[in-house]
């Protein structure tokens, strides 16, 4: 179970990578490849400022971003991954202090998914909003806090 939390807390970094460079990418159309990874590996260091390429020149220089095909055939998708796993914390977190009622709107949520937009459907799950100043803390601090006592 540990193994898994560090998993899925882990990636959200990355899909935060993805999501901010397609953001750029798309505000600003004509850059060149170069120009391209050093928007990548400026954003890539903010947000993972650990990886480290081990001196390879081209993913050094930002080229890592073209290995991951969702930039190419579905771009601003990936950033749902890194939505959905925020609600996925946060049921979990309360699943851990009232089971029933985190079933019971996590039910409530599935009976009514692509019914509604994503707004109304984390009103109808009773779940945070991942763009609001503050969920992402109260949706990861249970997990982080799960994973310290455990190691």
């Amino acid at each position: 179970m540990t193994a898994h939390l560090i998993g899925a807390i882990s990636v959200i970094p990355y899909m935060c990578v993805v999501d901010e460079f397609q953001h750029r990418m798309y505000e600003q159309p004509d850059l060149d490849a170069h120009q391209r990874r050093q928007v990548w590996r400026e954003i890539e260091q903010a947000y993972m400022p650990w990886r480290d390429y081990d001196g390879e020149p081209f993913l050094e220089e930002g080229g890592f971003w073209m290995q991951k095909q969702h930039i190419f055939l579905y771009p601003f998708y990936y950033i749902e991954y890194a939505l959905a796993q925020m609600c996925a914390f946060q049921y979990y977190g309360r699943m851990k202090t009232d089971r029933a009622q985190a079933w019971q709107d996590y039910l409530r949520l599935c009976r009514a998914g692509g019914t509604r937009g994503y707004f109304e459907l984390l009103e109808i799950g009773s779940l945070l909003n991942p763009f609001r100043d503050g969920t992402v803390a109260a949706s990861l601090g249970h997990v982080v806090e799960e994973i310290r006592e455990r190691y």
